[in-house]
């Protein structure tokens, strides 16, 4: 589709007076026709769209016509770079002042040009300079303007035009952080499901194997309840990273927020300390419970408070050997927001390990934790919970002595951040 204002020539109104011909629609009608055939490259065979040919001849296109393959290419989320015979940028769609906003600040650059930008530049002269297409990965690291922190990853393609100057050259861009952030996450997730259902299978079977043997009999021969045991206790194994692999899928996929009634929080609290009442029995810890007379009232899911509670009082016990374990669950309320905790005198975090503990799959090393802990996915869950709650999650740890969980958490009615 052709835009028609790009292809009409009006004159200036000091040289047509009104009720001219060239006020007359069919004077503009026949004005139309002569542009048309005057502006409109000629028709060709078309060729097959391949990512080769395409994008190399639709920019030569767009500098020749301009107007409504400027707004497409506007409107694309990729950022478009055409650089002219003299070096410069001839054109850029507004995708690049997004992907490469201005100024930003880098530590030591001393000027205001985004690098990611400078970098892809670069890569189109260096594209005209071989005259050949090329594709590169650019990472540029964090601005303090960015509010996010993080570093960023480019993905560029840059080619000199097919059917235009040797000088010239087209560049599209975008960024990949995300998708290589997620692309990590499976790698990890598939090598950690392997490990965490490749020991209870190997055992279930071994297991099975006995009782189906009937191999109870003689010195050193293992008794049918202690096999039934070990079935059990790694099929709840595999359930439960099953179960929160479901949890943390359909937290992903919900649209609506959690819940918004009032409920007790130590009664949270209390049911929470129910579920786990045989590891607290072995374990026998000093647990102690900080909050208002009442209670203390939040609104949101119950349920998946009782599933955070639950998860940081665990992890607080199973990673805890030492004798005399005190854990200790507070809460406190201002004018605008709850402030929960759950802190514990174990062996602590070491600094190193603090940033990543959130991370799906993470799993502190050098630990003599219970074989059946988890598999790195139970903080990721409550820090999940937390969020779609309003709320954030922060960790403080000093090795040996302490450890603490702190949950900030607005009092009103729950609001979603999913």
């Amino acid at each position: 589709m052709v835009n028609d204002e790009q292809l009409v020539t009006i004159s200036p109104p000091s040289q047509c007076s009104e009720g001219s011909d060239l006020q007359s629609s069919s004077y503009q009608r026949r004005l139309h026709a002569e542009n048309s055939k005057k502006k409109r490259p000629p028709k060709s065979a078309p060729d097959s769209a391949t990512s080769d040919s395409l994008p190399s001849r639709l920019p030569v296109v767009l500098i020749e016509l301009g107007g409504v393959q400027a707004s497409v290419l506007d409107a694309l989320p990729d950022g478009i770079l055409i650089i002219n015979a003299e070096g410069g940028i001839a054109y850029a769609n507004r995708a690049i002042s997004i992907l490469f906003p201005k100024p930003m600040r880098y530590p030591g650059d001393g000027q205001d040009e985004h690098p990611g930008l400078t970098a892809v530049v670069a890569l189109a002269h260096n594209a005209i300079n071989d005259q050949r297409k090329l594709t590169t990965q650019i990472k540029v690291p964090a601005s303090p303007a960015d509010p996010t922190g993080r570093p960023r990853t480019y993905q560029a393609i840059a080619a000199p035009f097919v059917n235009g100057p040797a000088t010239s050259a087209w560049v599209m861009t975008r960024e990949i952080t995300d998708i290589l952030a997620l692309e990590k996450l499976r790698e990890k997730f598939v090598a950690v499901a392997s490990e965490e259902l490749l020991t209870p299978l190997s055992l279930i079977h071994g297991y099975v194997e006995t009782l189906y043997c009937g191999r109870f009999k003689g010195p050193g021969a293992i008794s049918f309840g202690h096999c039934l045991k070990v079935i059990e206790k790694h099929t709840r194994r595999m359930m439960r990273l099953k179960d929160d692999l479901l949890t943390i899928s359909s937290r992903r996929m919900s649209r609506t927020g959690p819940g918004t009634d009032p409920f007790i929080v130590r009664g949270c609290v209390e049911e929470a300390l129910q579920t786990m009442t045989g590891l607290i029995e072995r374990k026998r810890p000093d647990i102690t419970l900080c909050f208002p007379k009442h209670g203390g009232v939040l609104h949101g899911d119950q349920t998946c408070w009782r599933q955070i509670f639950s998860q940081l009082i665990e992890n607080a016990l199973l990673a805890n050997e030492v004798p005399g374990l005190s854990i200790t669950l507070s809460g406190a309320w201002t004018d605008d927001q709850c402030i929960l905790s759950v802190a514990d005198n174990g062996i602590g975090i070491l600094p190193e390990e603090i940033p990543f503990v959130f991370e799906h799959f993470f799993r502190c090393r050098d630990r003599k934790v219970d074989a059946a802990c988890g598999s790195g996915l139970g903080l990721p869950l409550v820090k999940s919970g937390v969020e779609i709650h309003g709320g954030a999650i922060t960790v403080a740890s000093e090795p040996g002595r302490r450890t603490t969980f702190t949950m900030r958490v607005p009092c009103g009615a729950t609001r979603s951040t999913n």
